[in-house]
């Protein structure tokens, strides 16, 4: 489906990037590519990097797109859209517009309310946009009419307070922008190209749009001519429902697929959370729909469906559900966590003399380094002291909406022993080691650890790490302090209050869970600590643990039978210090170069890879 890259020129023209990056998936053996929102109004640009196709100067360059996607049998479409009150006057240099002047989060900027001859000029320009879309080869279009957009804000009841034809509390008035769009887009085309049509089934807002009046407005759409439904859902306010993270259950939407497909005779698309080839085969058999959307599917691995067709399924290198993605389009470009190939598909790894190359750590720095320089042809022997790969990730992947994780650990594991890379584990390194390996080169993963903080009696036998804690080396108490608001400490209070365990955060800063995207922090962090009724107390420092209670800087103190540390962690680089006198090159990264998240790790094992 269509996925925001933000890899467009600054002016909405087509690049040479972001032309390769579909390009890439178009080789995988997709049946269809849906190109990104592209904006068909200078004022509904969405974000930087985003494309567009208001003028005609934009054909040339979509052109090239379109041809490059298809070259390899892939069909190609591309989606037409205003972002309305999504976007913001510093990105389109005035201020948004919206069928109502309410902004779509209590602080945001408040729209101005579109007159109607605007409303009758945008049909023109969805209209004209379809146009060129054709002409620049694509085959089809995709109606951008979900995920709280325009057209989307046009439809809901919680963003369309007009009281004129183009709106109010009838569902019919509040389609008639979609519907003029459609056939005025129908009219530039021909009733011989496909329109498709992208609907949010629930905005999951209180007022928002909900499933039975969607299905009632996608009757509307069927009859003006349609040539598919593709099903999805949330808006900016529930963002975390327009690329579903890891808590939310694969498939999420396919229920609602089920009901729109009884209804209407035209083809449906469904998408949310489809990352396994299987599933979507299954639903595609089961006539539960008639298309599947894969979306970061094809961001973590473009040749998904290609190795699935092949039977090389333990190959495939899986989305996790982290939202590195989209997060990452807070600094204009997507990246993925897994897949750090994304964005530099042009790229090419440079053939060098076969090298003998030692890595010390088997967490996913070093892992994924193994793995990238194997590929480049050289002699890989990878040692880690635990009797398990997977590093600190391992305890990551323990809370029960992080199960997913654990196929990084996997796949990178998989492709290592595939590549007949040389692995040793239960084996902690020495200088003799280093010297008797005699490595080329000595790359250093040796990971993190926990940082403890200097509290008077941090020593107490009811004081246990987070990782102890998590992989229940460590049995708590039911009244629990957490030191520690980050995400780490998050974790391990859903984990303890899950098992039925009374919980307290305590953090030294004044906000908790900075190092947490928003989607994750309102979407299930907050939800799930007002259920289990999880206390955070920030802006104050532990100054001492007692036997039965914690002593805060104000004096409070907090009753608590266990205590768990949860304050972040330090660069571990023993084995570094110990063979600084040793004449090689030593390369550290992952955590023991400088303590991040995991897909930073991944992506310094790949820049290594391309140096060497």
């Amino acid at each position: 489906p269509p996925m925001a890259t933000g890899f467009g020129n600054s002016d909405g023209t087509v690049n040479e990037k972001l032309i390769r990056y579909y390009e890439r998936r178009g080789e995988g053996e997709i049946g269809l590519i849906i190109v990104e929102a592209t904006a068909v109004h200078p004022s509904g640009i969405g974000f930087r990097g985003g494309l567009g196709i208001w003028d005609d100067r934009f054909i040339p360059g979509l052109k090239e797109l379109a041809k490059r996607i298809k070259k390899n049998g892939a069909k190609s479409s591309i989606q037409l859209f205003h972002a309305g009150r999504q976007t913001r006057s510093k990105i389109i240099g005035t201020q948004p517009v919206a069928p109502s002047p309410i902004p779509w989060f209590p602080m945001g900027e408040i729209p101005r309310e579109l007159r109607a001859e605007e409303i009758e000029e945008l049909v023109e320009r969805f209209g004209d946009s379809a146009r060129r879309a054709r002409e620049a080869g694509f085959d089809a279009v995709e109606i951008h009419g979900a995920h709280g957009y325009l057209i989307c804000q046009f439809l809901s009841p919680s963003s369309n307070k007009r009281r004129d034809e183009w709106g109010g509390e009838s569902y019919e008035k509040r389609a008639r922008f979609a519907i003029e769009c459609i056939r005025n887009a129908r009219k530039k085309t021909g009733n011989d190209f496909p329109i498709l049509f992208r609907i949010s089934v629930d905005e999951f807002t209180p007022d928002g749009l909900k499933i039975d009046e969607v299905e009632k407005i996608v009757s509307l759409l069927e009859k003006e001519g349609i040539s598919a439904i593709h099903v999805s859902g949330g808006c900016y306010s529930s963002a975390w429902m327009i690329i579903p993270p890891m808590f939310i259950e694969n498939g999420c939407y396919v229920k609602y697929a089920e009901r729109i497909k009884k209804g209407v005779k035209i083809p449906v698309i469904v998408a949310g959370r489809i990352t396994s080839p299987n599933f979507a085969e299954d639903l595609i058999s089961k006539e539960t729909a008639d298309m599947v959307s894969m979306g970061r599917a094809l961001i973590a691995d473009p040749e998904i469906i290609k190795k699935f067709k092949e039977g090389r399924e333990n190959e495939i290198r899986f989305c996790i559900g982290c939202n590195y993605c989209s997060d990452s389009m807070a600094n204009n470009e997507i990246r993925c966590s897994v897949n750090p190939e994304v964005g530099r598909e042009g790229e090419k790894f440079f053939r060098t003399s076969p090298k003998r190359i030692m890595i010390i750590g088997g967490g996913p720095a070093g892992l994924s380094s193994a793995v990238f320089l194997k590929k480049k042809g050289h002699d890989v022997v990878l040692y880690e002291k635990e009797e398990k790969l997977g590093g600190n990730l391992r305890f990551a992947c323990i809370p029960s909406f992080k199960t997913q994780m654990k196929n990084v650990i996997e796949h990178y594991e998989n492709e290592a022993r595939r590549l007949n890379v040389k692995i040793f584990t239960g084996v902690e390194v020495t200088p003799s080691v280093i010297q008797r390996e005699n490595p080329d080169i000595l790359i250093l993963s040796t990971g993190s650890i926990p940082l403890i903080p200097e509290i008077k009696g941090i020593e107490r036998k009811n004081v246990f790490l987070a990782t102890d804690v998590l992989s229940e080396r460590a049995k708590t108490g039911e009244n629990v302090v957490i030191i520690g608001g980050g995400s780490i400490g998050c974790e391990v209070a859903v984990f303890l209050s899950e098992r039925g365990k009374s919980v307290k955060i305590v953090e030294m800063m004044d906000k908790w869970g900075r190092d947490i995207s928003p989607a994750f922090k309102f979407g299930f962090f907050i939800p799930v600590f007002n259920k289990y009724d999880v206390q955070i107390i920030t802006d104050r420092r532990v100054i001492e643990i007692k036997e039965s209670s914690v002593l805060l800087e104000n004096g409070e103190e907090i009753p608590a039978d266990s205590v768990v540390i949860a304050t972040g962690y330090l660069s571990n680089r023993k084995i570094y210090e110990e063979i600084k006198g040793m004449k090689m090159d030593v390369f550290l990264i992952g955590d023991s170069k400088e303590v991040r998240k995991m897909p930073d790790a991944i992506h310094d094992a790949y820049e290594i890879a391309k140096r060497i």
